[in-house]
């Protein structure tokens, strides 16, 4: 079976903006991706959702902002705390054929240890990370 070529783009994505849309663009591009999987959380285990917009209103923005994505509701279907390693787990379940590349910014890099099941997520997955555009200060 030929192994289809997945980024997995996970995040908050209240709102999605321009860094995100450039850095999956990056690794779609550079990886030569054969399909782009974005997901958005629903509810962020590292940060406080006091104003997280809706459910329907991210899926809404990450569409529009992601044209020639997936865009999944695996997390919100699922429901509490977003885990990366659950989500993991179940995609790779949903499709063994899927070699998967999971996508960060540099600034998720950084607590990356602290993620839950974190050498579990580097066993199954090619890490991809790089700095978001407006994280790169002018001279």
């Amino acid at each position: 079976m030929k192994q289809i070529k997945c980024g997995i783009f996970g995040g908050t994505f209240n709102p999605p903006h321009i860094g995100h849309t450039r850095l999956a663009e990056h690794f779609v591009n550079e990886l030569k991706l054969d399909r782009l999987l974005v997901i958005p959380t629903a509810e962020p285990p590292h940060k406080a959702s006091a104003d997280l917009a809706s459910s329907e209103d991210r899926m809404t923005m990450c569409m529009l902002n992601f044209p020639d994505a997936l865009i999944s509701d695996i997390e919100m279907v699922r429901g509490g705390k977003s885990y990366t390693y659950d989500t993991l787990c179940e995609i790779k379940a949903l499709y063994p054929e899927y070699e998967l590349y999971f996508i960060v910014g540099s600034d998720m890099l950084l607590s990356f240890h602290k993620w839950y099941k974190f050498e579990d997520i580097i066993s199954e997955v090619t890490l991809c990370v790089a700095t978001r555009e407006e994280e790169i200060s002018p001279e």
